[in-house]
């Protein structure tokens, strides 16, 4: 079961942040520095698709 939910997790924070490429004023400066087709995740970390 923690393999499903981490497979879940993973692919709602990709499909918000895919749809969410507005820029936000706490986030800004973040995704500035998140090269095109990599993803910041709320933990910090960069998640970037193969």
């Amino acid at each position: 079961m923690s393999e499903e939910t981490t497979e879940t997790v993973e692919t709602e924070v990709t499909e918000n942040v895919a749809e969410e490429k507005k820029p936000r004023a706490r986030k800004a400066k973040a995704e500035d520095s998140v090269p095109e087709g990599s993803v910041m995740l709320t933990s910090g970390n960069l998640y970037t698709p193969s």
